[in-house]
Parts: C-alpha cells; structure tokens; sequence
C-alpha cells in the first residue's frame, strides 16, 4: 500500500497545486535576519549563508537549493510564471517549493492558471536569479486554481502561476524554499498534513 506523502506526491504531480501543512516556526526571527537583505527587487535570492541559518532555525536537515525572500507591496501581483530557468533547464528542475508567510500573508493568494490554446506562445523575463524565465500573459490563460497564504503550504511550481497580494494597506512578506530531496521527505520534516 502507498504511503499518505506518496499519494500526495502523485496528486501534486497530476492533479492538485498544494498541500497545505501544519507547523510553528520562528517567523519574528526569520524576518529579523532577512532585514540585513538589501532589497533591490519584489523577491530577492537568499545568500547561502541566510539560506543555512533559516534551515538551522527551522530545525530543518534537508538540502535546500534556494530560499526567495518576497516583499509584495499592497495591491501587486507578480507576473504568471513557471519556475524554470530556461537558459540551463537541467540547472534545477524542482517541481514544488514550501512557502513559508511571515507577515501580512493573510491576504497573499497564489493563483494558477491554464493556457487557452495549446499552441500560444511564451514569452520570457528575468527571474530574482538572473536566468530567463517563461511567462505569459493574463489574456492567454484562465484561473483554474488558488490558495490564500494562512499557514505553510507546499505548493505547485513548474506550472503557470503568479501570486498576489489583495492588501490595499500592507506589505505581505513570505519566503519561499525550494529543496533537492523529493516531496516525500519534505513532508514528513515539516509536520502533519
């Protein structure tokens, strides 16, 4: 018989954006360390050496490939996107990442999308790591899916999405993990389904 993580694995592959999960972590103190980040941008690679210290706070044993650290402003919404470096493609291929909300996330909403013709192209933009990402317009694509960020969450990653922020009054701050091992494993690090 298949494991709970394995069955959630597959529908996250096939047919479901995210997993929500349940667990406490030091948001104050995650926050606190991101301050040192110089923020030249909406979502800003983590350094190594932050990228080592929120895992050590998170109680965390898993490699972890990157961490996004995002600050959306009131009433933004981020471009729709895959998560997928198209200049090296075989660079990182993660299909998931773990979101973490930190502050004002409450009315952060992840969306996903559908293309409407299967012959459309894409177009592409420079992602917070500086490789060339696919995007597409919201003309070219349908909301077929969304979650609010109100706990950690696992969510979808190699598909079309774009996260906003329906706020008119506060910064919504969340970071964004993006790991080497399976799905299965995050799982069961970070807590109960």
């Amino acid at each position: 018989m298949e494991s709970l993580s394995s069955l959630y694995h597959n529908d996250l592959l096939s047919n479901q954006n995210y997993i929500p999960l349940s667990f406490d972590y030091e948001k104050l103190v995650i926050l606190k360390m991101l301050d040192f980040l110089p923020m030249t941008s909406i979502v800003m690679s983590c350094n190594r050496v932050i990228t080592k210290k929120i895992s050590t706070i998170l109680g965390n044993e898993l490699s972890i490939h990157t961490i996004l650290y995002f600050r959306l402003p009131p009433g933004s919404t981020s471009i729709i996107h895959i998560d997928k470096n198209l200049d090296s493609p075989e660079t990182f291929r993660s299909i998931f990442a773990l979101n973490l909300p930190l502050m004002n996330c409450n009315k952060t909403l992840m969306n996903w999308y559908a293309k409407n013709s299967l012959d459309l192209d894409a177009d592409t933009f420079v992602g917070p790591n500086g490789t060339s990402t696919p995007s597409i317009s919201t003309d070219k694509v349908t909301c077929i899916d969304n979650t609010y960020y109100n706990k950690p969450v696992i969510v979808k990653i190699n598909d079309w999405h774009s996260v906003e922020n329906q706020s008119t009054t506060d910064v919504a701050q969340f970071i964004s993990l993006r790991f080497v091992e399976p799905i299965e494993q995050v799982i069961k690090v970070f807590g109960e389904l």
